[in-house]
């Protein structure tokens, strides 16, 4: 264990988005994964992503995946996606 407390794996720390909080982790569920990647792509600040992922919920509603359009409209007040944010 030796390896995980060297000044090398703590260089990971100090670029990118920092030190590893929970907020990063990802979901476990398929369902809201795929809710959390759309929310994420309907903030894109390209016009054309979000009008990807505007289209891609008729397609989803078109195969029966009501349950994750569902899950989507749940992020209905979320400003982000954790998971998926930079700082």
């Amino acid at each position: 264990m030796a390896a995980l407390s060297s000044s090398a794996a703590k260089f990971g720390d100090e670029i990118g988005e920092g030190v590893y909080r929970d907020a990063y982790a990802g979901k476990s569920e398929e369902v809201e994964v795929v809710a959390d990647i759309i929310w994420h792509l309907l903030g894109d600040s390209d016009a054309f992503i979000r009008w990807r992922a505007a289209r891609s919920l008729k397609g989803m509603l078109d195969v029966g995946l009501i349950e994750d359009v569902g899950r989507l409209l749940d992020r209905f007040d979320a400003e982000e996606c954790s998971s998926l944010a930079s700082e």
